[in-house]
């Protein structure tokens, strides 16, 4: 993605994780301006170029799911007809039209293959409705693989396996947050295309589940995957969550595996309590990673250039 100018802050930004659209859905806001943790106004003021949306429900019904994802995607498209200042992303030539004509990209996700109920022959259809992103669970066991937070530990099931040649078919990109252990690293074994953890910290500084060991983070480096650092205080620490806090972890990861695997991943939209309030506190973040002793370019990495060479990778396979 081509350098650009931003209206605060110095660098341009992607964030690999928000849950606005489930909150958008029984309101009666937009996704350009809404008094939520993001929308597109307040986004494109700080440069941001990109931003993965979440599509979520943790109803327990599968079929009941699979309604609430469907009324999430038309919500998106009513939304996007609303606004000319971004573009869906579902193939390369989306990311050149959104540079050129100053858009912000926007990519779809699946939070937990529920929706898909037990068939991975569904994924497909997913796709050509435009989502181009999967996580294969959302903290609890589905048909596919082992959640992060599950009591009954399991691995990736058969039908995970078949899920997985799925999205590998149409050029999906995989996302192992909310996994178990036992998913995540057969899943990495199993899955060549791009895989990313789109927000998690580091395991080792906060004793999260929901965080990665320094093992899963060294296994997704190996796969030339990124991890986007992850804004809500629980993960972040238990005693003293806050900006500094966060930084520790952008510098643990780095320490192992190098800044070229580190991104942002805010869940914006998706907790109450974040390190920094909503999208407009982003040029607070560069400020201290520069005042950390991270160089411009780096912190240029961090905060877009390591995403934007992901995103790169996956849509012009």
């Amino acid at each position: 993605m081509q350098r650009g100018s931003c209206l605060k802050g110095g660098s341009e930004l992607i964030d690999l994780h928000c849950d606005t659209l489930s909150k958008l859905l029984n309101s009666s806001y937009s996704l350009e301006c809404n008094p939520f943790h993001f929308d597109i106004q307040r986004a494109l003021k700080v440069g941001l170029t990109a931003q993965f949306l979440a599509l979520f429900s943790h109803n327990q019904d599968d079929n009941a799911v699979l309604r609430v994802i469907l009324q999430q995607i038309a919500c998106f498209r009513a939304n996007l007809c609303k606004t000319a200042k971004a573009r869906l992303i579902a193939e390369y030539q989306d990311l050149e039209k959104a540079q050129a004509e100053g858009q912000m990209a926007l990519i779809l996700h699946l939070e937990g293959a529920d929706a898909l109920g037990q068939d991975p022959g569904l994924w497909p259809l997913f796709h050509h409705l435009g989502v181009r992103s999967l996580g294969l669970t959302w903290n609890y066991n589905n048909s596919f693989a082992g959640g992060v937070l599950d009591p009954e530990p399991v691995g990736l099931s058969p039908a995970g396996r078949c899920l997985l040649t799925e999205m590998q078919k149409v050029g999906s990109i995989l996302d192992l947050a909310h996994v178990g252990e036992s998913s995540y690293y057969q899943a990495l074994e199993h899955y060549s295309s791009a895989v990313m953890v789109s927000h998690a910290n580091a395991r080792s500084l906060c004793n999260h589940p929901r965080n990665l060991t320094d093992h899963q983070i060294l296994s997704l480096a190996d796969h030339k995957g990124i991890i986007g650092v992850n804004l809500v205080a629980d993960f972040v620490d238990a005693s003293n969550p806050d900006l500094e806090r966060l930084i520790d972890h952008i510098v643990h990861i780095c320490s192992l595996v190098g800044v070229e695997h580190v991104a942002l991943g805010s869940d914006f939209d998706g907790a109450d309590d974040l390190v920094l309030s909503h999208v407009d506190d982003y040029p607070l973040l560069e400020s201290r990673l520069n005042q950390r002793g991270f160089t411009d370019q780096e912190t240029t990495a961090i905060l877009h250039d390591n995403a934007a060479g992901f995103l790169r990778r996956v849509f012009a396979a």
